[in-house]
């Protein structure tokens, strides 16, 4: 996010940035924001170098450094700025995931399906609109349009539907979700929803089809494909940084689910791109 872009400064807010150059040194925010690139491309430093690209979301959490490096002639993007206590959004509300998952070493960069850019385009333009009203009425309808911004956020990082987290299974997949980045087995997610670790895999199981390691892999390997996607860090870098002690572990159940290693992978990707 452009440094002169302070979200502290307001409960909820949206301004239109094109990009200047910005290396400088690292700025963080009391608030949370939000960067949607709707053109160009931007290279990030948050956690890692990450490159953003039109129709992408870089996550910025409270309190963690970042900063642009790079970008494109015609990058630009909106900038959304908001207090989440203000707003009703507890640390813990399934909304706020992203922004746990980042802090935690997860990647920045989320990339929305194709068929949803223009309806999250359309998103930015009229909270842009309500903000900038003064009427009392406004602000419930800039909460509302913020809640379905973040709603296509947690949709395109493919993250555990909001309509599950009052089930045990909806917030086992939440702390999964939050913490599969670390060094976590069934019974860690277990203890995090006062459960014995057998109830809960049946649980788990029986609702969703899938183990707890199920998911827990799952959340590893979309994180991975995120950073060698989005960043230059090597096979090995990116093993470690998304909870995959063994690189050739990681190999492994990377080509389960995409058909290829990481390495052949990301280089069809960038062909394709």
């Amino acid at each position: 996010m452009p440094p002169e872009y302070r979200p502290e400064h307001d409960v909820l807010s949206i301004r239109r940035h094109r990009m200047g150059v910005r290396t400088g040194a690292p700025v963080t925010h009391s608030g949370h924001a939000l960067c949607w690139m709707d053109r160009g491309t931007s290279d990030v430093e948050l956690n890692h170098r990450s490159r953003a690209e039109g129709g992408c979301f870089v996550i910025v959490p409270a309190g963690v450094p970042h900063r642009i490096l790079d970008h494109s002639p015609d990058a630009a993007c909106w900038g959304v700025g908001f207090c989440a206590g203000c707003l009703g959004l507890s640390p813990d509300d399934a909304l706020m995931l992203p922004f746990r998952r980042v802090r935690m070493g997860a990647p920045p960069v989320v990339r929305v399906p194709a068929e949803r850019v223009a309806w999250v385009d359309q998103l930015h333009a009229e909270l842009a609109a309500a903000c900038a009203e003064s009427s009392p009425g406004a602000v419930p309808a800039q909460r509302a349009l913020l809640v379905l911004i973040l709603r296509e956020l947690c949709r395109a990082a493919r993250l555990p539907d909001a309509a599950l987290s009052s089930t045990r299974v909806g917030r086992a997949l939440d702390w999964i979700s939050a913490h599969a980045l670390e060094p976590i087995s069934l019974r860690d997610v277990a203890a995090a929803v006062h459960c014995s670790p057998s109830h809960l895999a049946n649980q788990v199981k029986d609702a969703t089809g899938a183990t707890v390691g199920d998911w827990i892999r799952a959340t590893r390997v979309a994180s991975a494909a995120s950073w060698l996607l989005h960043s230059d860090a090597s096979v090995e870098e990116v093993a470690g940084r998304v909870g995959f002690g063994d690189t050739t572990h990681f190999i492994r159940q990377f080509r389960k689910v995409h058909g290829q290693t990481p390495a052949a992978w990301r280089a069809s990707m960038r062909v394709a791109g």
